[in-house]
């Protein structure tokens, strides 16, 4: 059952993005793999940093933005990506990838 509050069509299209992604997963091995769970939880995460950053008016925005956004990535994506069950390897690419700082 989904909150009353969520935008729908956000969950929506992250729930497109897991089908498009773990089917090339489960399929991919080594380096292949990695590639395509890094790049599932990059466009994770930019679709909601896109939707947020019109939100910073001013420095002070800033810091609020990048909670809401490291909140976003281990609420959120990180969950999502649970359904691929990285390996550590796997989980140090997206650490090491711009998503995670």
């Amino acid at each position: 059952m989904l909150p009353q509050d969520m935008d729908r069509e956000e969950f929506a299209q992250r729930k497109r993005l897991g089908a498009e992604y773990l089917g090339p997963i489960a399929r991919a091995t080594g380096e292949q793999r990695k590639e395509l769970i890094v790049e599932w939880a990059e466009k994770l995460y930019d679709a909601q940093a896109q939707s947020r950053i019109g939100l910073v008016k001013s420095l002070e925005d800033l810091s609020h933005l990048l909670t809401d956004l490291y909140l976003y990535c281990s609420g959120t994506v990180m969950p999502l990506l649970d359904a691929a069950r990285p390996d550590d390897s796997e989980r140090e690419a997206i650490t090491e990838s711009r998503i995670i700082q």
